[in-house]
């Protein structure tokens, strides 16, 4: 189904295939489909003899229409209905209310901080091709470089929009496929690119659609849910995603069965667990590295085990850092009140509880929360880049009983 010189699509992932490539599917490796050129060369099989008709039998005709009534009678039921009379029993039930859920509004703050350069990148996109039942929410915190985080930035909702799961309405997988499309587009502009592109960055993506939450993360940018019941004055966080860190034990665990290592240095990374064995007896300095280092992983010195981007990596012999994101949904109930998207410039200093009551207590002030979030995590001692998005909820009528 697929002609020379033109893309193709994989049937199994729906990633969109270079014309170079005629073998196999790029990201599945799934075979790729039979082109048109090779249907045609089939011989077709020969028709099947047909008997001649016999002119003595009739031809039967078609049934006569049911009768729909009279039709003045049916001008009166639409005229009736018009007006608002009350329903009949020939009347179709209502379907009962679906949750709505949509975005009421939403606060942003991006802030340099101490670095020298701004890596962080923010995506707002409050109606998806004008439907306002459907939103889009990204941030990226770039390394080495912030052109993988505004490639992102530019191409990751287009790439989900873009696949087919997506036109199924099937958001999850439109999400997985489309954060992994971005992904390997951008590698193969690294490797193309004079000189090469060696930054990467991490990705985390909510989409808010139909009242459900679709949350796609790579890397240690994180979202959080704050929940508040009605009548209440408690606030709560529920973590969207969780992580992708050297200090996660699953991350930990893959890292080390791929042949990885994991420490606050190269040296301590190297040594093994002679660092926990010397005890006192000769501190962390001695490693290279002091108590409050985060722990990376190597080959590559990351202090997270995914991301998108980081081309040297990607191809290296021991693939520790990987691109596969995650990706999960979470329906929305009446007592979620707001989404916090944040890069690690604000998680390294806070937790998930102190952010949410941070933003509740601005939301509550009629204050801007994501700066409220921000200003504190620098006052907190971040000394990283800093970006926050508070996506305000408005959950509409809950669906009625079964």
């Amino acid at each position: 189904m697929a002609d020379e010189g033109e893309k193709w699509e994989c049937p199994v992932c729906m990633f969109e295939n270079l014309p170079t490539n005629r073998g196999t599917c790029e990201f599945c490796g799934e075979a790729m489909p039979p082109r048109n050129d090779a249907v045609e060369d089939t011989p077709a099989p020969p028709p099947a003899p047909v008997d001649p008709p016999v002119e003595d039998d009739p031809v039967p005709e078609p049934p006569p229409a049911p009768s729909t009534g009279d039709e003045l009678a049916q001008l009166l039921e639409e005229f009736e209905a018009a007006a608002g009379s009350p329903k009949t029993s020939q009347d179709k039930p209502k379907e009962p209310k679906k949750t709505t859920v949509r975005v009421r509004g939403f606060d942003v703050c991006s802030e340099q901080g101490k670095r020298p350069s701004m890596e962080d990148v923010y995506v707002i996109t409050p109606s998806i091709h004008d439907d306002p039942s459907r939103s889009y929410f990204g941030v990226f915190d770039g390394h080495a470089g912030s052109r993988a985080a505004q490639y992102c930035g530019q191409r990751m909702l287009d790439h989900i929009t873009g696949t087919a799961a997506w036109q199924r309405r099937d958001v999850l997988a439109a999400t997985k496929f489309g954060m992994a499309r971005t992904e390997q587009a951008y590698l193969r502009a690294a490797l193309s690119a004079q000189p090469r592109w060696f930054d990467g960055t991490t990705a985390v993506v909510v989409l808010v659609v139909d009242g459900i939450l679709t949350i796609g993360w790579c890397g240690d940018s994180r979202a959080v849910l704050g929940r508040k019941a009605k009548g209440s004055k408690q606030w709560t966080a529920f973590e969207l995603s969780h992580d992708h860190k050297p200090t996660n034990p699953r991350e930990h665990k893959r890292i080390l069965q791929l042949g990885g290592m994991v420490g606050r240095s190269l040296k301590e990374a190297q040594s093994g667990k002679a660092y926990q064995r010397a005890g006192g007896a000769c501190p962390v300095f001695c490693f290279g590295a002091n108590q409050d280092s985060p722990l990376r992983c190597y080959p590559g010195g990351l202090s997270l085990s995914r991301s998108i981007g980081d081309v040297t990596l990607k191809y290296h012999p021991k693939k520790v850092v990987v691109g596969d994101p995650e990706v999960v949904q979470q329906r929305i109930s009446p007592d979620d009140r707001f989404i916090l998207l944040a890069c690690d410039g604000i998680w390294d200093v806070m937790t998930n509880e102190r952010a949410v009551a941070i933003a509740s207590k601005a939301i509550r002030n009629k204050e801007d929360a994501a700066r409220a979030v921000v200003r504190q995590a620098y006052a907190l001692g971040s000394t990283d880049n800093m970006t926050a998005v508070v996506v305000h909820l408005a959950a509409g009528a809950v669906a009625a009983a079964e």
